[in-house]
């Protein structure tokens, strides 16, 4: 075997991992960067609105639950890695890690939004 044919082989199904593997890292990321925001401001910040409290419950419940998100993760790498064993068309790859992508976009979104407020005026109370 060639080593283009190699590379072309790792390229074909070592990229749809490292999109999951990225967007996971994104999200996880965000998430501790809302926690450390949450915990340097005490929960107070300048404006707290509806969504803050929401957003704050949400992060709060996927800390306590954290096992669930690790078990989400395995199955979203074991699905595409089953799907490319079974010698599936690259377009269900794509498809599955797209629907286990689209979870975890929706959650990065609250967890922006955490970690993009602004501290509370008086944050020694």
């Amino acid at each position: 075997m060639k080593v283009g044919a190699i590379l072309a082989a790792i390229w074909r199904h070592a990229v749809v991992h490292a999109c999951l593997a990225t967007l996971f890292a994104m999200c996880w990321f965000t998430h501790h960067v809302a926690l450390l925001r949450m915990e340097i401001c005490d929960r107070q910040f300048a404006m707290m609105n509806n969504r803050t409290w929401k957003s704050m419950a949400l992060i709060d419940w996927v800390t306590a639950h954290s096992w669930l998100a690790i078990a989400y993760i395995v199955l979203a790498f074991v699905s595409v890695a089953f799907l490319q064993a079974r010698r599936r068309p690259a377009w269900t790859w794509w498809v599955t890690a797209l629907v286990y992508g689209i979870p975890c976009a929706v959650y990065w979104s609250p967890c922006a939004y955490i970690a993009g407020k602004f501290l509370s005026l008086t944050p020694f109370q």
